[in-house]
This record gives C-alpha cells, structure tokens and sequence, in this order.
C-alpha cells in the first residue's frame, strides 16, 4: 500500500518565487528554457530534435509513451535534460509541461507519485502566474477572465481557471508571502500598463465574480 504525504505547497510556491526574483527581469509569459538556476545547466529539447540527435525513436524516449507530454534526462548531476512533446497542439499546455519538469529539478524530486505531481504543478503555477502578481492585478480592479490570462501568460484554458480558483484558496491566504514584495516590484512596469485603464472586458467572466469577492476584500 503507497501512502501519500501530504505535498508541501508552502515550500514549492517558495522556490518557484526565489527563482522568478533572481531572473534579471520578468516578462510575461515567462519563457522557461531561459530561467536560469544557480549551479545547474538546463538543455530543453523536443523528443523528435533529440531522437535525431541520439538515434534514439520517440517510442523509446517517451518509454512507450509513459511520459508523453515531457520528461527529465540526468545527464549529469549539473546538467539536467527536459525533452517535451512539441506535437502537443496547446502552446500553453506545452509551456506547463516545460515548468512543470522544471519543478521536479528545483525540488529535488527523486521519485515520481501523487505528491511529486502536485508539487510540481503548484511550482509550475507560481513560475508562470506568480500568486501575488495575479492578486496585485485585481487589487487594481483589472478584470482578470481566463482568456485575459491566457492571452497574457501562455497559458492553457484548464491551468489559466485552476489559477483563477487557487488564488482564492484558504491555504494560500495563509502561505508566508516569501518575496512577494520583490516580484511585485520587478512586475511593476507590467501592472501598470494592464491597469493604467481599468477597463473592464466586454467579455468578463460573471461566473467568477462570487468566487472573487469571497476572498479579495479578506486578504
């Protein structure tokens, strides 16, 4: 019988910030093969550019396809190898998947289960839509919808409404805001062009306005 351990949220949003902050700035959406990690190279490759590279079919790469979307290579113990699924269809899917890797590398991951996953997704979140970027932008009274974010984070339909539904979780309310001041701080050019008007999209999703008061005035 496996038995799960509880993922640590705290702990992953907290590396994913350390990471957005010693990035020499922050464009959004934030482009992963060009993260930089302290002592670590990170080579980004699809499974067809390195099965021609190597001699080595997909079919092989992706172990049957057990690891379709993306996969880690330790190449050697500094450098770390993320091969994805460029065939994917979703840009935004496929720049998770990249995060996503990225997060079982930043976390020290040494073995794959329900907890690992999880972590690795509240990682890929906090990268590619830092938590207090998304609620600094409606503190402004910007009308963030799905589509706004991805239009401007690159992300998929599923992963922009699991952010929108996060940021007003109860366990986020009480996560330690680690560098949260210095992320605002680099995003500030950012929050001021998107809120410089207040606009409030003729396509403004109403399903998430109860959602959104629930926790926005209770910070």
């Amino acid at each position: 019988i496996t038995i799960m351990t509880n993922p640590n949220y705290k702990n992953s949003r907290k590396l994913a910030s350390e990471i957005l902050i010693l990035q020499d700035s922050l464009t959004f959406p934030i482009d992963v093969e060009k993260i930089t990690l302290d002592g670590k190279k990170i080579i980004f490759s699809s499974y067809k550019n390195y099965a021609k590279k190597t001699g080595i079919n997909v079919s092989d790469l992706s172990c049957n396809g057990e690891f379709k979307d993306a996969m880690i290579i330790n190449h050697t113990n500094e450098t770390k190898i993320i091969l994805y699924n460029s065939d994917i269809t979703s840009k935004g899917r496929i720049l998770w998947n990249k995060a996503h890797e990225l997060g079982h590398i930043v976390l020290k991951h040494r073995k794959q289960g329900e907890t690992e996953e999880i972590e690795a997704n509240t990682f890929a979140s906090q990268l590619l839509l830092p938590q207090c970027l998304l609620k600094e932008l409606l503190r402004n009274n910007l009308s963030v919808t799905t589509d706004y974010i991805i239009t401007k984070f690159g992300l998929s339909k599923a992963a922009a409404e699991s952010c929108m539904k996060l940021v007003g979780k109860k366990i986020d309310n009480s996560y330690d805001a680690y560098y949260d001041d210095i992320i605002i701080f680099k995003c500030s050019d950012f929050i001021k062009n998107e809120t410089k008007n207040n606009i409030r999209s003729s396509y403004y999703d109403d399903t998430i306005e109860d959602e959104r008061n629930n926790w926005l005035y209770d910070l």
